[in-house]
């Protein structure tokens, strides 16, 4: 943990490799090794880990907040939101300005969808009547 404090996270994600491979139940090591991969902006990596932790303990609210985020960082909104709920629902202490950006992201994506599922709608009605003409 000093290593990822002190910036030095590549040190720090080999730690905390060779410490998981001596305790693999320890949720705790792949939280920070999670969020360690967060850090040097190894989304994918860090997924690995927080679900990890979630197997070893799938009651932990901050370990969702955490998953959220490498949602985030790989685009993967709808899951994002999913995890922020769920890490608000355990208790966990959000701050309230990720949460305003995850609900506003999810916000125009479900607008985007419902307008392409309307444009749709009406680009094969019009192309149907272009077709009996």
């Amino acid at each position: 943990i000093a290593l990822a404090s002190s910036g030095q996270f590549e040190k720090a994600i080999a730690d905390f490799s060779r410490v998981i491979k001596e305790d693999p139940t320890n949720e705790k090591l792949y939280i920070s090794r999670g969020y360690t991969y967060l850090q040097v902006n190894k989304p994918s990596d860090a997924l690995l880990d927080f679900n990890k932790a979630l197997e070893i303990n799938p009651n932990e609210g901050n370990t969702f907040l955490n998953r959220c985020q490498a949602y985030y960082m790989l685009k993967e909104l709808e899951k994002a939101k999913s995890d922020l709920q769920t890490a608000i629902r355990l208790g966990a202490t959000v701050n309230p300005e990720f949460k305003k950006i995850i609900e506003a992201k999810c916000s125009s994506i479900t607008k985007n969808y419902t307008l392409f599922f309307i444009f749709r709608k009406y680009w094969y009605s019009f192309y149907s009547y272009l077709l009996n003409t």
